[in-house]
């Protein structure tokens, strides 16, 4: 019998190479300081759920290793400089082996999430065979809910939400896409950080060229 409740993939890079596209703008200590606090938000709000949500974070990090050993979450450990699609490719067949229906991969980088966005996530039924996409403002692809958890390939990167799209299509599985709200906005260059610096009040105070 499947697993009814979600499962929440968080992926997350090691800390030591975190937001390296801000390394322009901030030294190494504020990038990591940037990444590790949004990340333990991230945590805090999807373990909020208690039983209702499974939260499982991939990671090649010893730091992030030691926080998820505190935390009421389950650890994935990956191989350095795999990427992405390979953190959620290993996610995937820990989702099925495990009989879960839906798995939904959000990052760790999202400073406008709420809890309510993370219950819209968990309320949302399209049937068995849906997939349900957050699109960044660059055409990215801030969380992708699956059901089931392989119903289609990850291709994280550039553009990906069209990409999602259609390979969607091209299974003949039904596709939803939001381009707006709280999940618009990740944290990747430093006009991103700017604006989630100016709208909300407990991002770190960081020195900004």
């Amino acid at each position: 019998m499947a697993d009814p409740r979600l499962l929440v993939v968080v992926p997350m890079k090691s800390l030591a190479t975190a937001k390296s596209r801000l390394s322009g703008s901030l030294s190494a200590e504020p990038r990591r300081n940037l990444a590790l606090e949004l990340f333990l938000r991230t945590i805090e709000l999807v373990t909020s759920f208690g039983d209702r949500i499974v939260v499982l974070v991939v990671s090649d990090c010893p730091e992030i290793e030691i926080l998820c050993k505190r935390k009421p979450v389950n650890l994935l450990k990956q191989d350095s400089n795999k990427g992405l699609n390979h953190a959620v490719t290993m996610a995937t067949d820990w989702a099925c082996s495990r009989g879960f229906a839906r798995m939904a991969v959000l990052p760790a980088d999202l400073p406008l999430l709420l809890v309510q966005d993370i219950e819209n996530i968990e309320q949302f039924d399209q049937g068995d065979s849906h997939v349900l996409l957050h699109e960044s403002q660059d055409g990215g692809t801030n969380c992708l809910l699956a059901s089931p958890p392989d119903a289609i390939p990850f291709m994280f990167g550039p553009h990906s939400c069209e990409a999602h799209q259609q390979a969607s299509i091209a299974r003949n599985i039904g596709c939803t896409v939001v381009r707006d709200g709280n999940l618009a906005l990740d944290v990747d260059t430093i006009d991103d950080l700017r604006d989630a610096s100016s709208r909300v009040a407990w991002l770190p105070d960081l020195v900004m060229a």
